[in-house]
């Protein structure tokens, strides 16, 4: 049987997801299950839907020997940030370059949308200067190893195929050059009192490409910055950790180039419906 593609399958998903109720049944089931703050999901039952589903897509049963659903929701006291927002064209012809493994581009994860919203303030972000969340969107993020069993599954818990990773760079008031990249964790809002998303952080450290990896930092960077796509799950750094690999270039004003946050992607690309986004800036030190 050839492979569905993942813009196929989330077509079919979407489709199947609105007019066929048993479907949208189990998804649902699923996603009570792992967007729930107050209980562990129950792998078992998350499992046995899953394999249903994708028997509905004609997709073999998931056979693996162990599955770990981690918790992704928690109850937690957050409060709206404050956003003093500055005018985001100032700093597009310095934004930083983004270099992704030409494999990466050829399997389907294409960079192809870059949000960009500049602030004076924001979030825990007292500093100086400016301070520009950059989110990008890549058409896919295809597991080596799990394969189209990652896209189902990217559908149910995050309401799209597309991968999106976001990070921060602080800009020097007067000559708009960027000084500092931070790399930190977030937590979007779901409409519900107190339910948030855990985002993990988007660096890669020194994983390469066959790696997964998502950790915090806080890192110094050059005048004119190249954020580089380093492992197969989109994790980014300053620094390549694949030198063998040869690179595709994206300057983000030559894609297609949206002012807005983390939160304005979600809801642009996901089925799921965000309220709030919080970045916890001081926790990527």
């Amino acid at each position: 049987m050839e492979e569905i593609t993942p813009s196929d399958l989330s077509r079919i998903f979407k489709e199947l997801y609105e007019n066929d109720r048993d479907f949208r049944e189990r998804v649902d089931a699923i996603r009570s299950e792992i967007f729930d703050p107050d209980r562990e999901p129950s792998s078992d039952d998350v499992l046995r839907n899953f394999n249903k589903l994708a028997a509905s897509l004609g997709i073999p049963p998931y056979k693996g020997k162990e599955v770990i659903v981690p918790k992704m929701v928690f109850k937690l006291d957050l409060e709206r940030p404050k956003l003093l927002e500055e005018d985001s064209s100032t700093i597009v012809k310095r934004l930083p370059i983004i270099a992704q493994p030409k494999v990466d581009v050829e399997i389907g994860n294409r960079l192809s949308r870059v949000y960009v919203k500049l602030f004076r303030r924001a979030y825990d972000f007292s500093g100086e200067g400016f301070l520009a969340e950059i989110t990008l969107v890549f058409e896919g993020e295809r597991d080596p190893r799990m394969g189209i069993y990652n896209d189902l599954w990217r559908l149910i818990a995050w309401g799209r195929v597309e991968d999106i990773e976001t990070f921060f760079l602080i800009y020097d008031e007067n000559s708009l050059t960027p000084k500092e990249a931070i790399f930190p964790p977030l937590y979007l809002k779901f409409p519900y009192e107190k339910h948030f998303r855990y985002i993990p952080p988007s660096f890669s450290s020194g994983l390469s490409y066959k790696l997964t990896a998502h950790s915090m930092a806080k890192v110094r960077v050059e005048e004119k910055p190249v954020i580089y796509v380093n492992t197969w799950n989109h994790a980014l750094s300053v620094f390549d950790t694949n030198l063998q690999l040869e690179k595709v270039f994206f300057k983000p004003a030559e894609l297609e180039l949206v002012n807005g946050r983390r939160l304005d992607a979600e809801n642009d690309f996901s089925m799921l419906t965000y309220e709030e986004e919080i970045a916890l800036l001081e926790e990527g030190e």
